[in-house]
């Protein structure tokens, strides 16, 4: 189990790992077959689209092609039904669509063709769905034994978060390789504070921007002995665990999985927004076997940093909602929003459900998070663009 955490960890930054970590998937948890995708909210094909050994001998190009398109329009039925369950939770089919036989399944060419391998029942699972993408991973499997199997497999709730946050911080990490060729600093200019935390809790590397940020003094610093203190002794306690974990999970221990955390700010502005994600360089572009904890800050009181543009064509969204996003994305809560836009509360609270709906946001945090990752140019290996 602490090599095939390892080998999630490694995709990270070595995205052509996931073919070698569905495999070993498949072996661990005893399926026939697995695939694993990105799927674009405003886009018709699916990005990144990775399988097992099985699906790769079977494939033809054409059927390789249709399974990265996504099969076709009515496969969105299925995608939108998995975006509206639990994410990091595998469902089979028919439990997602609330039927009892397979022929009362939604049609879709890409089932049809793993059942002509005799993969007649699948499983699913949406691994991140905040935002502009979905990460999907799905189960081929002969009998609906195999597939029940899956379901009830304890160890499943411990990797699909881990695999979930792999590819999130490869979301970002593959951003700076294929347009900036890889600098951490490339992240002052999109206003994102980086900090390298090792196992010790000690901050070994930032980057401009996060000095700008520790230069403030509201509410999140660094003490002589090189370690993060927060306004409040609680949120400085969860940080600390948090890279602990992270850190931890990086040697196979597997404890919290938790990695957002909200700071509050001395001056009363909105929260600084922190992530910290297991980092393991197993390309070697920091240091051979480089691995620490990856701990981003982003400061939505920064001004001329966070844009709605990327969020705003990505998700659709109307004017007045982009005019809303601008104000939301600099930390400014509704009463202010409305009292900027010469609108009634109770208006701008009926946009703000919108764009959360659109965006599938939970709250103003994740929203500020989504426009920042909407602002990193990604393209994949393959030439697909994520924005």
């Amino acid at each position: 189990m602490r090599i095939f955490i390892n080998e999630i960890l490694n995709s990270a930054t070595a995205p052509d790992g996931w073919d070698g970590v569905l495999v070993s998937f498949n072996t661990t948890f005893g399926i026939s077959s697995s695939c694993m995708f990105t799927l674009h909210e405003s886009r018709n094909s699916r990005l990144n689209y990775t399988c097992g050994h099985k699906l790769r001998k079977h494939l033809t190009p054409d059927d390789r092609d249709l399974m990265e398109r996504g099969g076709e329009d009515a496969d969105k039925t299925t995608y939108l039904a998995l975006s509206q369950r639990e994410s990091q939770k595998f469902y089979e089919e028919r439990a997602l669509f609330s039927v009892a036989r397979p022929e009362d399944l939604p049609p879709s060419k890409g089932r049809d063709l793993t059942a002509e391998m005799g993969l007649n029942t699948r499983t699913c699972a949406a691994l991140n769905k905040t935002g502009p993408w979905l990460d999907g991973l799905f189960g081929q499997h002969p009998n609906a034994d195999e597939a029940a199997a899956l379901l009830s497999e304890p160890r499943i709730d411990i990797i699909l978060p881990i695999m979930a946050h792999s590819l999130t911080l490869g979301r970002t990490l593959n951003a700076l390789k294929s347009k900036f060729n890889a600098s951490l600093s490339v992240l002052d200019a999109l206003g994102i504070g980086v900090f390298l935390v090792s196992a010790t809790g000690e901050i070994m590397e930032h980057n401009q921007e996060a000095k700008d940020i520790l230069a403030q003094n509201d509410g999140l610093g660094m003490t002589r002995s090189k370690r993060f203190y927060l306004n409040k002794y609680e949120e400085t306690a969860e940080l600390d665990r948090m890279i602990t974990d992270a850190n931890k999970l990086l040697d196979g221990e597997v404890t919290s999985l938790n990695s957002l955390l909200n700071v509050s700010r001395s001056s009363g502005v909105f929260v600084f927004l922190l992530s910290v994600h297991a980092l393991s360089d197993s390309q070697a572009e920091l240091e051979n076997g480089f691995k620490c904890a990856f701990v981003t800050v982003i400061d939505p009181a920064r001004k001329n940093v966070l844009t709605a543009d990327g969020i705003a064509a990505l998700c659709d969204l109307t004017f007045s909602e982009t005019e809303v996003v601008k104000l939301v994305i600099q930390g400014i809560r509704p009463a202010e929003v409305a009292a900027r836009r010469s609108v009634s509360v109770n208006t701008v609270k009926t946009q703000i459900k919108s764009i959360l709906h659109k965006t599938r946001c939970s709250n103003q945090s994740d929203i500020i998070r989504a426009a920042a990752a909407t602002r990193i140019p990604i393209k994949s290996g393959a030439g697909h663009s994520f924005v």
